[in-house]
């Protein structure tokens, strides 16, 4: 078997032997998959909240009710990302971020420091706005040139770099759309405390570990460092846990 495969949904998760069954579907091709079994002594589990709350996978026996409580307590909505290519830096070679818009509250531009040649800005948005994006999908393009232009007298939309068919080119990533993503970060609703991703990051019977940015309860999450953070403490956790046999 090799290390690494992909294209293999999960379904499933039974934990109750000595081992572990991970079973689901083999996606061969658009609409085409087979069922797969396999197991393992141990398990790392690293998909988004949004997944385990819709019980996308089926673990039995069924999680702890205190995992169950923690995950009713955190939320994760829409996400929607785009990149913007001008042909002409009009926001200042100075300028990191862009603040106080309505239809994005911040713009990144990444090349700040790095490169002279940057003229990209990057904006993300969540929540609300992120699932009105997502339904309007490239025609959320102009609205956001439109808000530009208000601030910078015209510039974006007569400076966006367009192609021969005279489109935007820009770069959209919709992570609501995303079927095993759903969402962008987790966020702990006003009932949840920091103790929900300390039981979400525990352990079941030294079998089956929690990885993820909404796992790490140093201040980490929300970010790649918390789920880096967090798939490194997994890994600890079950290699200890292994050292002990």
């Amino acid at each position: 078997m090799p290390n690494v495969q992909v294209n293999k949904a999960v379904k499933a998760i039974d934990y109750s032997g000595t081992g572990v069954i991970i079973s689901g579907e083999s996606i061969l091709s658009p609409g085409s998959s087979e069922p797969f079994t396999m197991e393992a002594d141990r398990v790392i589990v690293t998909v988004p909240v949004s997944i385990l709350k819709t019980g996308d996978i089926a673990f039995s026996p069924s999680l702890p009710a205190d995992k169950i409580t923690s995950l009713s307590n955190m939320e994760m909505d829409a996400a929607f990302r785009v990149l913007l290519d001008f042909k002409m830096n009009f926001w200042g070679q100075e300028s990191a971020f862009l603040y106080g818009g309505s239809e994005s509250p911040e713009y990144l531009n990444a090349g700040v420091g790095r490169s002279e040649n940057s003229k990209t800005l990057s904006l993300t948005v969540n929540g609300s706005k992120a699932a009105e994006f997502s339904t309007l999908g490239t025609d959320a393009i102009p609205i956001i040139l439109d808000e530009m232009d208000t601030y910078f007298g015209g510039k974006a939309t007569l400076n966006i770099r367009k192609d021969l068919n005279d489109k935007a080119i820009t770069v959209i990533q919709d992570w609501s759309k995303e079927k095993y993503v759903r969402g962008g970060i987790a966020y702990l609703k006003s009932e949840g405390s920091n103790q929900d991703r300390i039981n979400l990051g525990a352990s079941v019977n030294d079998k089956i570990f929690f990885a993820g940015e909404a796992t790490d309860a140093r201040g980490e999450s929300g970010t790649i460092n918390g789920a880096l953070l967090s798939g490194e403490r997994a890994a600890n956790e079950a290699l200890t846990s292994i050292s002990r046999l």
